[in-house]
């Protein structure tokens, strides 16, 4: 488990987590919730993320995470094929637009393929009703899946 939530981690420091993640290839929770957090830090994770083969908890809520920076992790969610918990909720993104129907878009389209997720939070989010129904319609595949939106 890699946890630092609560820490004030901007964009830089997460470049230097990111730097560091692949040297954990067993790591199977990383939190990194209520930190400062924003598209450029979520980008340097999603570089290394797929090095995580392992996770099955990525926690990511309470940062400042928009739709660029899901659009981001989403591309590489497909390789944590062990995930069973992505918290994406009361993400604000770097210029106040919080995650909307654009990354409900991004996480729909790899949902398919994540066939271990059971839970997806997204509360306080500003997806509207379409952006949720695409998520719900894409969420069919896994039974399993818990969406909070």
């Amino acid at each position: 488990m890699f946890e630092m939530k609560n820490s004030s981690i901007t964009d830089l420091d997460a470049r230097e987590i990111a730097a560091a993640l692949p040297s954990l290839p067993t790591l199977t929770t990383l939190d990194l919730e209520n930190n400062k957090i924003g598209t450029a830090g979520a980008r340097a994770l999603a570089e290394v993320l797929p090095a995580l083969t392992q996770l099955t908890t990525l926690h990511l809520s309470y940062n400042n995470i928009g739709d660029e920076g899901v659009r981001d992790l989403a591309a590489a969610l497909p390789h944590l094929t062990q995930l069973k918990t992505l918290s994406l909720g009361n993400n604000i993104g770097d210029e106040g637009n919080n995650i909307g129907d654009k990354g409900a878009r991004d996480l729909a389209e790899v949902l398919p393929r994540l066939t271990a997720l059971t839970a997806l939070i997204l509360t306080n989010t500003v997806i509207n009703a379409t952006g949720k129904a695409t998520l719900r319609a894409a969420a069919k595949s896994n039974p399993d899946l818990y969406i909070d939106i």
